[in-house]
């Protein structure tokens, strides 16, 4: 089993075996702040801090067995009745997270519903930017709290690049969030990902509930062959190549609909999966990108990779 999982169970555990979805993610956000190195990482989103791993863990963790087939959280036992399973879950963690844990407890053990909302609103009131429900739990004051955690809107137009190789999703998701992205253009072949979160139809209704476009655009990608035995710079610069005489020259439809998008919606990313700009072919095409749109509209257009 996955550590991080343990610590779900062993959280759970704390909470008498059982907590509704939104509380356990809550109660999950503030027991990972208390760690040197969270085991989970949170984006603000319609209820607060949110993170899918989390969630998808728990669909895990029911898959396994350890929790009921239901959809909240609660611990079955009969792995445990079986003798398959130590009790408590909190011994098998580290003892660092055990008084992490501990402490927790104390803190907050016994806070459900509006008023964990609060602690954990007032306390990181950035988490709070998205929520659809701040204004039923904070007062006045506090919500100018949290109006004041917004970032003020940046200018456009800006290009970006960003790659989710040994990303987090919920990190990649707030680096899109940290540059007010509102488009983000997949230019992979095929988007699909043993990654969690980074195929295609996850990452759409992701961006959905950040306000953020997902459009593919199968046809500006390379194929997954094509990539094969890169090894050296050379290799990678002859793809690339290969990559500009092919597809940007004779693929410029796909080309100008993302130029209309930065003219429409300012802010636009183009996402692969590599983490390195110049291992990926995200960089030739912003380059293209780029000089279109400068041919047509005078305004300066930056590129920044993520």
């Amino acid at each position: 089993m996955f550590y991080r999982r343990r610590l779900l169970l062993a959280l759970l555990e704390s909470l008498d075996g059982e907590a509704n979805l939104r509380d356990f993610q809550k109660h999950a956000f503030l027991l990972t702040r208390g760690q040197s190195r969270p085991s989970y990482d949170f984006i603000p989103y319609r209820c607060g801090c949110y993170s899918f791993t989390l969630e998808a863990d728990r669909k895990a963790l029911i898959h396994h067995g350890w929790l009921c087939d239901r959809s909240d959280w609660v611990l079955d036992n009969k792995l445990l009745l079986a003798g398959q399973a130590s009790n408590p879950h909190s011994a098998l963690l580290t003892s660092d997270d055990q008084t992490t844990l501990e402490l927790h407890t104390q803190r907050w053990g016994t806070l459900r519903g509006s008023q964990l909302v609060r602690e954990v609103y007032t306390r990181y009131p950035f988490f709070a930017t998205r929520s659809e429900v701040a204004d039923q739990h904070l007062s006045r004051a506090e919500l100018l709290k949290v109006h004041e955690c917004k970032p003020a809107p940046m200018p456009g137009p800006a290009l970006f690049t960003i790659g989710y190789q040994s990303k987090s999703f919920e990190s990649y998701l707030q680096q899109l969030i940290n540059s007010q992205v509102n488009v983000l253009c997949d230019v992979r072949r095929n988007p699909t990902s043993r990654k969690m979160g980074f195929s295609g139809g996850p990452m759409r209704r992701a961006l959905n509930g950040l306000g953020i476009e997902y459009r593919h655009f199968p046809h500006l990608g390379i194929a997954s062959d094509a990539r094969r035995n890169l090894q050296t710079p050379s290799d990678y610069e002859q793809l690339f190549a290969e990559y500009h005489q092919t597809t940007l020259q004779t693929n410029a439809t796909d080309q100008r609909a993302i130029v209309q998008l930065l003219a429409q919606h300012k802010r636009v990313a183009l996402t692969c999966f590599e983490l390195e700009p110049h291992q990926c072919h995200r960089s030739s095409l912003a380059k293209a990108i780029i000089r279109i749109f400068t041919c047509q509209d005078p305004q300066s257009l930056t590129c920044n990779d993520l």
